[in-house]
């Protein structure tokens, strides 16, 4: 379970009407012990992102990992107004915990909640860059859309970049050496100026001074 699908199944039952980012911020401090700076360093709209899962909340986990306290959480669960929420709550979470009452639905949550942080915080990012073959790496952006880059020698001082699609099979080279292969079927491209391979699909180049 993500921390958005956990703090939105909890937000109808104790979110009290108050806005996502509040709940969000006090959800989160209700789990934590002496993280106040680390709390009070996100604005408001960051906490919104986390709640609506806009926004990976793994940075913020990793910084908060050392803090995490589940029995803050069980005493701030216990402490809810009447049973009729911590009903509603092991009603919410049936799917997870069948068995769950009114006397363990918080430490069940605590454990959940403090699994997810601690999940996050373990993770490890992707690399934005990523080596294909020599002389030529793949970059992912946000979207993940992929772009491949041929680098040039440092004294020809231009790069090509190759925007397309998983699809696109057009191939653009600029001054590159022989390339031979031996064996049954031999190849041999010689090429001392441009060399576009186009297998299809269209292909946007972008030469870069």
């Amino acid at each position: 379970m993500t921390f958005s699908v956990f703090a939105n199944r909890l937000y109808p039952i104790i979110g009290e009407g108050c806005r996502t980012d509040v709940f969000t911020k006090s959800l989160l401090a209700s789990i934590t012990e002496d993280a106040e700076e680390i709390l009070d360093d996100y604005s408001k709209n960051t906490y919104k992102s986390y709640f609506n899962d806009t926004n990976s909340i793994q940075k913020f986990a990793k910084r908060i990992a050392m803090y995490v306290e589940p029995e803050a959480f069980v005493s701030y669960i216990n402490h809810l107004p009447t049973d009729a929420v911590l009903y509603a709550l092991c009603n919410s979470f049936s799917d997870i915990f069948p068995d769950a009452d009114t006397q363990d639905i918080g430490e069940k949550l605590a454990s959940l909640f403090a699994d997810i942080l601690r999940e996050e915080a373990a993770k490890t990012r992707k690399s934005p860059q990523r080596k294909v073959s020599e002389g030529m790496h793949e970059y992912e952006d946000a979207d993940d859309e992929k772009t491949t880059v041929l680098d040039e020698d440092a004294d020809d001082g231009k790069t090509t970049v190759l925007d397309a699609e998983p699809e696109d099979k057009t191939t653009v080279i600029h001054q590159q050496p022989n390339v031979v292969q031996h064996g049954t079927n031999n190849l041999n491209l010689t090429n001392n100026g441009t060399m576009i391979l186009n297998f299809g699909c269209f292909l946007r180049t972008n030469e870069l001074a």
